[in-house]
């Protein structure tokens, strides 16, 4: 992936690329994921997203979350289709180089791949932050906006 998503894009992540993941680290070659966090912070090619998964989790609890089908408008065939379950696993949060991204797309019928871009509602994604903030353990009165003389001062180097 080239551009930086915007927060809340589903993406396809290949979390094997470059090496192997170890269970009960996420597994499975390719991995569709929200992006919550884009270069907003200034990190160059990183995104730090939360992985789905079509699998219940064994003991749901506030760290999960069912996403809706409104999220999956336009989603591939070949990703499973907009009616398949899938759940937010908002203990796996994880930040990825853009090179590990990339749109989910339809087979062509000669080989080639048509991408498309699936953003998640707005309710799903706020729902998402929420169960990131409890799996985190951080109290959400906590949570505040950032100051932006703060984040200024942070990208200015010698100041």
């Amino acid at each position: 992936m080239r551009e930086v998503p915007d927060r809340g894009r589903i993406v396809i992540v290949n979390f094997e690329k470059g090496g192997t993941a170890t269970p009960p680290e996420m597994v499975g070659t390719k991995r569709p994921c929200v992006v919550i966090q884009n270069n907003a912070l200034l990190r160059g090619a990183l995104v730090t997203l939360v992985p789905l998964s079509t699998t219940e989790p064994q003991r749901p609890g506030k760290q999960h979350h069912r996403m809706s089908h409104l999220s999956f408008r336009g989603w591939p065939m070949d990703w499973d289709g907009q009616g398949t379950p899938r759940w937010a696993k908002c203990d796996y949060l994880t930040t990825v180089s853009l090179s590990r991204c990339t749109d989910p797309y339809t087979k062509e019928k000669f080989g080639g791949r048509r991408y498309v871009r699936v953003k998640a509602t707005k309710m799903d994604l706020e729902a998402e932050e929420r169960c990131v903030i409890w799996a985190l353990g951080v109290n959400p009165k906590l949570h505040v906006e950032p100051r932006a003389d703060v984040a200024v001062e942070a990208v200015q180097p010698g100041h």
